[in-house]
């Protein structure tokens, strides 16, 4: 939705705090604002989407990382996470996929802004920082997938590969866990089934789907606030269907160069990790198997975070595990770290 008065194929932005406020019917947690605190921002707008936006200065700017978060979600870090990135070097600009009250044509709606917001020449991306600075894709679940969409367009991929030098994808989302195309067509029919009949119903808010939460996510940090943030069954089929789509029409000889990383946690109780791990296969991506990260192991696993400043030449080999290592120079390791817990 573009402000008033302004044209469609017009992108801008407006550095102006806390207007991200008005596209969310809820507010975040007391967490979620420390970092927005924390942080400047505004709403960017591209072709008559809008999205809100952060970003978060480092002292001694080596490189910039831009983000996506996650379907209904106002931050892809943790706070720390966040200054740990800063310290290195790293300024950080991140797009919002805040809780929102959209219905329709929702995936493409955030295709649309992210691909300016990504490669834009008056995206924020460009405007707000040294363009001579290298630039790092950093996603998280929804915004995996929205990433790669925009790789498999050939205009848009070639773009990329003109500005990002690295992009890691954390628990890249694209089917859902235990009712995915990998899973029985038992359990396909009967989470379809379940979902039509409670479209507009979050899943804390059916009996089923509060049961799946208790038993399988428990431990997922935006559970604790589930009644605020929880996406509706509308919206998971929306991005669900979305990441089939793109599944059945990759294209592997217009993808983009970007060196790429999908970070996959077997146990995610909601991206399909074989689904992930397939098209990471197909594409060639390399894989980093986080075992214990919960859905968001960027948060949650001690080592994720060194790994992917190690890709981005912000500290040096030798302050690595070597399963971390291993993982980054092509293989696949196990992560072992904590649960997700904020």
């Amino acid at each position: 939705m573009p402000f008033d008065g302004q044209p469609d194929n017009i992108d801008y932005y407006v550095p102006c705090h806390n207007d991200w406020l008005r596209f969310a019917p809820t507010v975040p947690d007391r967490a979620i604002y420390k970092i927005l605190n924390n942080s400047e921002g505004g709403i960017y707008t591209y072709k008559g989407t809008s999205s809100p936006f952060f970003y978060s200065r480092a002292e001694s700017e080596k490189c910039v990382v831009v983000a996506c978060t996650g379907l209904n979600a106002y931050t892809p870090f943790h706070f720390s996470g966040l200054k740990e990135l800063n310290n290195k070097g790293a300024s950080v600009i991140w797009m919002a996929l805040p809780p929102t009250e959209y219905k329709d044509n929702l995936m493409d709606q955030f295709i649309t802004s992210a691909r300016g917001f990504f490669t834009s020449r008056h995206s924020p991306v460009m405007t707000e920082f040294d363009l001579s600075l290298p630039r790092h894709a950093l996603t998280h679940s929804t915004g995996g997938q929205i990433f790669i969409h925009l790789q498999n367009e050939k205009r848009t991929s070639r773009r990329l590969s003109d500005i990002y030098t690295s992009a890691t994808h954390i628990a890249p989302f694209f089917d859902c866990a235990n009712a995915s195309r990998a899973s029985s067509i038992l359990s396909q029919k009967a989470y379809d089934i379940y979902a039509n009949r409670n479209l507009d119903k979050r899943s804390h808010e059916t009996i089923m789907g509060l049961a799946y939460l208790f038993i399988k996510a428990a431990k997922e940090p935006f559970i604790i606030n589930g009644k605020v943030v929880g996406p509706t069954y509308r919206h998971i089929g929306a991005v669900r269907d979305s990441g089939r789509r793109l599944e059945d029409t990759l294209h592997p000889d217009i993808m983009s160069a970007v060196p790429t990383s999908f970070v996959i946690n077997k146990k995610d109780p909601f991206a399909c990790p074989k689904t992930s791990e397939r098209i990471a296969n197909f594409l060639g991506f390399n894989i980093i198997d986080a075992v214990q990260g919960g859905h968001n192991p960027l948060v949650g696993d001690e080592r994720i975070l060194p790994a992917i400043l190690e890709n981005m030449g912000l500290v040096k080999p030798a302050l690595l595990s070597d399963g971390a290592r291993s993982a980054l120079q092509g293989g696949t390791s196990a992560l072992n770290a904590p649960a997700c817990v904020i």
